[in-house]
Parts: C-alpha cells; structure tokens; sequence
C-alpha cells in the first residue's frame, strides 16, 4: 500500500503561528491509506459479488481475465490502478489519473467543512503538494505526485507546508486579516478617520454622526446632518451642492464628458475638449481600479498558464491645456494620471498572474505555478510603488484646479441614464474602451466595467471633489499597503498567496 515519504515539518517556525489540523491529525498519512483497499482486492473469475452493510458500494477491476472486487462505502470514491481494484480512504477524497499507475486520492476542501464531521472552527482548507511512494502491489512507480491538505480557521493564511496555518491577529473562532482590528471577537475593517468603535460600532471622536455605511461622515460644530451628508444653513436648501452623494466617480466622470448625450450602440465623444478628456481619464483610471477589485473577487482559472503575463504601460495621452483647463492643472492632473494608470496596470498584471497560478494547480503544473504566483507578487510590488505618491498628487491636484479657477462639474441623473441607455450591459463606450485597453485591460476586464458603468447613481460632482474626498484617498492608501503585504508575502510563500484555489 502506498505510503507518504515526507515526515511531518514543525509547526513552529520563527514568528509564524502554526496550529494542527483539528481532529484530522491523521491527514499526513491520509495518502497513505489512498489505496489500502487494494489488498483486499483479489483477482477472481468474473462472479456475482454481493456489497452490503456499512460497504455497499463496489470497486472493480479486471486482471488477468478475473475481476478484483472491493466493497467500500458509499461516500467513498473508487481508485483503481491497472491492476488493482482499490478506493479512496475518506468521503473528502477524489481520485486522480484513475485506471493508471499515477492514479492517487487527494484531499479536497470538503475534508473542512461541517458537512463532512469538520470542526467548524477550522473551515479554510490547505494543500500541499508532496512525491509520494507508489503501491509495488497494484505496480506502480517508486514515486508520483500528490497533495497533502489540513484545515485552519477561517481568515488564516495557509502555511508553505503542513501542517501550518498563518494568523497575524487571532479573534475568536477566526483569524484577522490586512488591516482588520479584532473587536468583541469579530474581526471589523478599520473605522473611518475622526470615529472610533464603540461596542460593533463606528462613532464620530467628536460632532454629530451622519449617514450610514461608507457615507457615515461626522459633521462638526455649526453644520447639521441631512440625509448622508453635513451642510451649513446656507447649503440646506441646495440639495446639488453635495460632495459626498456620490462615489461611483467613473459612472459621474463618462456621463460628464458626454453631457449626458445618448444613442445607440458604442458612443464616442466628437471633439472633445480639455475638460471633456480630463473626465474620461479620469473614469479610464476609475475603471481600471474597478477592473483589478471586480478580477479578485472573480478568483478566475486562467488555463493559458505557460503564457507570460504582460503588464499595460499604464500611460494615457497628455492632457492639453485650453477652456477651462490651466496649465498647471493640465500639469499636475498629468502626474496624478500617469500614477494611477501605472500603478492599476501593475496590479491588473498581479491578477492576472494570480488566475494563471491557479491554472498552473489545477493542472498539478506546480514549478509553474510557483513562478506564476511569485510573478503576481513583483507585479503588486511594483504597483504598489506607483501608487504611494497619489495621495499627495491628489492633494496638488486640487490645489491646481481650484487656485485656477477651474469649475466643478456636476452630472444630473438624467445624464448619468443617456450614458446608461447609450451602451448595451456590459459593454464600454469605445473611447473609454480604447484607453482601458492600452492601460490593459482585457475583454473580461471590459465587460466587468461595463456592468459596473450600470450602477445605479444619483449623478453629482465629477472633477474636483471626488479627488478631495479624504474618504477615497484612504481607500488608495489601504489598496497600496495591501499590495505591499502581498508582495512580501509572495516572495516568502507563493502558495499561501494564491486565493482561490481550494
């Protein structure tokens, strides 16, 4: 019967947390027993074989002109060698190459799950590939590849090897992550600047809570709370003068570059002016940020593994000074943009990479695959270095276009539905497309923005206040130091960094 030839690695190593694997301790000699059931298995002529009780279900194989028969349970999931009638040792396991001398059972995700006698307080699976010694029995060879998993708790990082598991700041049943905080036992994002928690709530240091969710604001002393937002008496019966109504800025942005024009089909602007390109750069950037958030989330296979990732030049066409747009705020708009293309270009790569590494697994390619994933962590490295510097280009920015005298512009939900009407779900309007594409972006990519750009929006200011927004600006700085993290943990582990995979 086959065996496991890698002993078990400490758990222990420096400054990283590992913990077992619950109740599933015997998960490193669980390859071993892949095929045990194959010694049972003796070659007979071809008969009735009656499987009941506790095994019902029967694994054949023909040798020699007899049939080897074993009776097994249900759940578990036949094995067979060319030579040997055998099944997997457990409900979690499937069989790999079976019929061949390669055929092994590989533990699955489903070995952490409630479902199948899991400890609820371990639910995230782990794998690791190892060589394995092969059955002489059923005449396989010396060694062959397979995996080995265990089970951590939820939000933990899987460890190189088993049986470890990463937890930078344990909180309750689970593991915090990033920039997490552990509060009464939950792990909770931080609490937007000016707030604290109280209990599992956000609450203003100071002022007047307004708002809920990402909107939730405190408004200071002489202003009051009306509806999401803080204004003085004097904007209270203008209900357009809001700077923080709207955060959908690439849906706002395009519809303000077309003044809110419709039609049919893919719709480009016609001449347009200094403005007008600053809104769809802008929504370009926007939407490539939108675009590396919306391929995470996906966790896509990427099947094409041996093909290289190619990170978009993130450049865009300099902006041209002229009506409405001075010089130095073509200039440092200029900056800002070249950034921010970069830095979302950079990390597009990093997921596109990651997809590859998981298609690299998926076909037990694993020297590719650990390419692949150290790939996706220089790419987010490399971002990350590109964006550090936008939050003080968004700040020079502002500071151009207001001591310029440049004029905000407000977009009107009327405008924001001709933009929505004027494209078919989930495409791109085809200048918006071009400038994504050359910072990028793929058809997927495109299609994901395009149902972003479907969004529901109330329309508001496009140009100026969305880049003072404090709010956003500390949403780029979270995305920076979360590359950032990534990228070291890439190079010290590139399987634990590839979400997804299970």
């Amino acid at each position: 019967m086959s065996e496991h030839t890698n002993s078990a690695r400490s758990a222990d190593r420096g400054s990283r947390r590992a913990r077992p694997v619950s109740t599933k301790r015997g998960a490193l000699a669980a390859i071993a027993v892949a095929l045990i059931l194959a010694l049972l298995a003796v070659p007979a002529p071809a008969r009735a074989v009656t499987c009941s009780g506790a095994t019902p279900k029967r694994c054949d194989q023909t040798v020699d002109g007899g049939v080897a028969t074993v009776c097994v349970p249900n759940n578990f999931e036949c094995c067979n060698t060319r030579i040997c009638a055998a099944a997997c040792g457990a409900s979690w396991k499937r069989c790999m190459n079976a019929g061949s001398d390669l055929a092994v059972c590989e533990d699955t995700a489903a070995m952490c799950t409630t479902a199948h006698g899991g400890d609820p307080n371990y639910p995230k699976f782990c794998e690791e590939f190892v060589m394995v010694t092969g059955s002489l029995t059923c005449g396989q060879p010396a060694e062959k590849p397979g995996n080995i998993g265990w089970c951590c708790e939820a939000g933990a990082l899987c460890g190189e090897h088993f049986p470890e598991c990463l937890c930078s700041l344990p909180c309750g049943n689970t593991c915090c992550q990033g920039e997490d905080e552990c509060v009464e036992g939950f792990c909770k994002p931080p609490c937007p600047p000016g707030t604290h928690y109280e209990g599992q709530v956000c609450v203003c240091d100071e002022g007047q809570a307004c708002g809920v969710g990402s909107r939730r604001v405190c408004c200071p002393d002489g202003s009051t709370c009306q509806g999401s937002r803080c204004v003085t008496p004097r904007q209270q019966d203008n209900p357009d003068d809001n700077p923080f109504q709207n955060f959908i800025n690439m849906i706002n942005q395009v519809a303000g570059s077309r003044g809110g024009r419709s039609g049919q089909g893919r719709v480009a602007l016609a001449a347009p002016g200094p403005v007008d390109s600053v809104l769809l750069e802008l929504a370009a950037v926007n939407g490539l940020r939108a675009a590396v958030g919306l391929a995470l989330d996906a966790h896509a296979v990427d099947p094409a593994y041996q093909s290289n990732v190619v990170a978009g030049n993130g450049s865009l066409p300099a902006l041209a000074a002229g009506t409405g747009l001075d010089p130095s705020a073509a200039a440092a708009l200029d900056a800002l943009l070249t950034a921010q293309g970069k830095g979302f270009a950079q990390a597009l790569a990093s997921t596109k990479a990651l997809a590859r590494s998981r298609g690299a697994l998926r076909a037990h390619d694993l020297a590719a695959a650990r390419k692949l994933a150290k790939a996706a962590g220089s790419f987010a490295g490399r971002a990350a270095k590109a964006l550090r510097p936008v939050p003080k280009l968004r700040a020079k920015a502002v500071a151009a276009l207001t001591s310029t005298g440049a004029a905000e512009v407000n977009t009107t939900p009327e405008e924001v539905a001709a933009l929505q009407a004027s494209v078919a779900p989930g495409d791109v309007p085809s200048d918006l497309a071009a400038l994504l594409t050359g910072l990028g972006a793929d058809a997927d990519d495109l299609s994901r923005v395009g149902q972003a750009l479907q969004n529901a929006s109330a329309g508001g200011p496009a140009l100026i206040a969305p880049l003072a927004d404090e709010a956003q600006t500390a949403s780029l700085k979270s995305m920076t130091k979360k590359l950032g993290r990534f990228a070291k943990s890439a190079r010290r582990s590139p399987f634990g960094t590839v979400p997804g995979i299970e």
